[in-house]
């Protein structure tokens, strides 16, 4: 039992230290809060980004509303990064992991009636910006968009490999590679919508009027730190290594007399 105890306080010492979380939340999704950008196709797309009265709290919430006529591929990109949304791994400690949730209503209308079918299930889609380059997550959740009906939708456990580079030549690109450090220099969080569209009717493509609208609420990230002085790697300091070595002697000698007195 003794030498299980020593073996196991020498691992526990060789694990790296977390510190606390810290966690960005918004109930009240002012438009004041972020910095916004909206990428629409063509012409043929009119885009508003509006602050509606209620959410899913009975307070504000912050989505997109946009109105097209034909083709709805690709549907436009509403991207809103945090205007106190900032983390400094280098200062602060390097981030292990991120979770974050979601609340979020959406509605699809294409001629006049809306559509209560065709839509799948909703996405988290997290934006991080780093040295000028923006990143991007896309997890599907295994929440189903029920039209205009807030769903709540989170994901844990996020890494850097999860945030992919966007092209800043085209907001429409398939973000690919990654790169975003999560020790490095300071990050802005926020969010991307990209609303619902009609892309096929009756086997072809849509050609008639969509309204499109995309609300959320209640967002919250949460970075999952390590110490400013811990390795990011999970490599142990050297008072750590003196540690684990001083516990392995004592475990040693607690075998060797064992072994001495069964003689």
């Amino acid at each position: 039992m003794k030498l299980a105890f020593i073996a196991a306080a020498a691992l526990a010492v060789a694990t790296p230290a977390f510190a606390a979380t810290t966690t960005f939340s918004d109930s009240a999704m002012l438009l004041s809060n972020y910095t916004i950008t909206t990428h629409v196709p063509s012409s043929a797309f009119t885009t508003d980004v509006v602050q509606a009265p209620q959410g899913q709290n009975d307070d504000s919430s912050l989505g997109t509303i946009y109105i097209a006529t034909g083709s709805t591929t690709p549907t436009p990109r509403f991207r809103a990064l945090g205007v106190d949304y900032t983390y400094d791994p280098s200062a602060l400690g390097a981030i292990s992991t991120i979770d974050a949730s979601l609340d979020q209503l959406v509605a699809l209308f294409y001629n006049g009636p809306r559509l209560d079918t065709g839509t799948s299930n909703l996405q988290i889609r997290l934006l991080a910006q780093q040295d000028g380059q923006l990143y991007r997550t896309r997890v599907v959740t295994d929440v189903f968009a029920t039209p205009e009906v807030w769903k709540s939708t989170s994901v844990a456990g996020l890494t850097s490999a999860d945030f992919l580079k966007l092209d800043p030549n085209d907001p429409f690109a398939t973000a690919s590679g990654t790169g975003l450090d999560f020790a490095g220099s300071v990050i802005r969080f926020g969010f991307e919508i990209a609303p619902f569209g009609v892309q096929l009717i009756g086997g072809g493509p849509s050609t008639g009027t969509t309204v499109s609208y995309h609300f959320v609420d209640n967002l919250k990230i949460t970075l999952n730190t390590r110490d400013p002085g811990a390795p990011v790697g999970g490599v142990p300091e050297p008072s750590t290594w003196a540690m684990m070595i001083l516990g392995f002697g004592l475990a040693g000698t607690v075998v060797r007399r064992r072994r001495m007195a069964l003689a």
